[in-house]
């Protein structure tokens, strides 16, 4: 997982969590042997903590497509 992911309006990320507990990443929670998809919609950042990168935290810039 890298610590900043670029994306831009009308795109869309699938977070996959292979493992045996829940995640959190960024802005989602990602629950055992689960995942979850979004679509931007808006430019804007996202940012929230994450337990998967070294640093702690996710960060995802929305631009204009």
């Amino acid at each position: 997982v890298p610590a900043e992911l670029n994306v831009k309006v009308g795109e869309s990320i699938r977070i996959v969590n292979e493992d045996e507990r829940g995640a959190v990443v960024g802005i989602f929670f990602v629950p055992a042997e689960g995942n979850v998809a979004m679509e931007f919609t808006t430019p804007g950042t996202l940012t929230g903590e994450c337990d998967v990168h070294p640093s702690g935290v996710f960060t995802i810039n929305i631009t204009d497509a």
